[in-house]
């Protein structure tokens, strides 16, 4: 029997995840951006730092995926 721990996730679960993380997190960030606390702002800041890296991520993936093939 072929293990499941080691098995990749399924295409359609990866693209589902690609649209809601990010509309997840834009949502917090309104969320939070409507907040006047010390802890809001805060978080606000870690939120968006966490959104730019992901698009660098993404972007850096992207491009070596397309240098392979």
């Amino acid at each position: 029997m072929e293990n499941k721990r080691n098995a990749e996730p399924s295409p359609k679960a990866i693209r589902i995840l690609t649209y809601i993380i990010p509309i997840v997190l834009i949502g917090l960030i309104l969320v939070l951006k409507n907040i006047n606390t010390a802890a809001a702002e805060i978080s606000f800041y870690i939120v968006a730092v966490g959104v730019v890296l992901l698009l660098v991520f993404s972007l850096i993936k992207n491009r070596k995926n397309h240098r392979k093939n």
